[in-house]
């Protein structure tokens, strides 16, 4: 009980710095305008009805979340390490991991939002050509993917941030180094199956949607657990370096 009020501590604190940055800085809110723009009109409209009964939404909500909070949590760390910030956090009677893990929850809270909202434009868009005819919403399996595989990724995304943000000399070295990794999570899966001469549509279009996001979810689980696994070894052997 006593981590979770740890935890509960650090996460009201990374909140409340979120929103004063964001009040202070328009530049965020362009970027995830043009997030929620290109993955919440232009790839939907394209799709059509393909958006809510495939796959393919809750692989891009699991990319936006991704993308949106590997920087969050590189400013986070890498940003109030610049800042000389993290020093005065790091002294304090807080567990290594409470910190770390308020952190990512935080990340995961202040970023979900831009998913969200853009799986919602994203079905308004794919209907948008459908004229007088009946709208179609998500299935109820794509619709649990995006929001606990969207989540999950999250988590995963926060622990990925954390150990790079760690090792990086700025933070401007660690957005750098995870906004590659993100451009690579969108490219690989097209060259892997192009090299297989695998069908994307038969992997985007199961005959039981539910079995593949059962799949994600414990992939997902199985990396955030080696990924707590991973930090909890660093920080012990280091003193948290994050």
């Amino acid at each position: 009980m006593m981590i979770l009020n740890d935890v509960c501590t650090v996460y009201w604190k990374e909140h409340r710095e979120w929103v004063a940055a964001q009040r202070s800085t328009k530049s965020r809110w362009v970027t995830a305008g043009v997030l929620v723009a290109i993955v919440g009109g232009v790839l939907p409209y394209q799709l059509h009805t393909l958006w809510t009964t495939s796959v393919v939404s809750i692989l891009i909500a699991m990319w936006v979340m991704f993308f949106r909070v590997t920087n969050t949590i590189a400013d986070s760390i890498a940003g109030e390490r610049e800042r000389h910030t993290l020093e005065a956090l790091v002294i304090t009677p807080l567990p290594p991991l409470a910190i770390v893990a308020g952190k990512i929850a935080a990340a995961v809270r202040n970023t979900g939002p831009t998913m969200l909202v853009a799986m919602g434009v994203g079905l308004i868009a794919s209907n948008w050509t459908r004229g007088a005819a009946p709208w179609h919403v998500y299935s109820l399996p794509v619709l649990i993917g995006i929001v606990l595989d969207g989540g999950l990724a999250g988590l995963v995304a926060g622990g990925v941030g954390v150990l790079i943000s760690a090792h990086s000399r700025t933070a401007r070295q660690a957005q750098q180094t995870l906004s590659i990794l993100s451009f690579l999570l969108l490219i690989i899966p097209s060259l892997f199956t192009h090299a297989l001469h695998v069908s994307l549509d038969s992997f985007l279009i199961p005959s039981h949607p539910g079995r593949l996001v059962a799949v994600l979810s414990l992939g997902l689980i199985a990396a955030a657990a080696g990924l707590v696994a991973l930090i909890s070894r660093c920080a012990r052997s280091t003193g948290i370096r994050v």
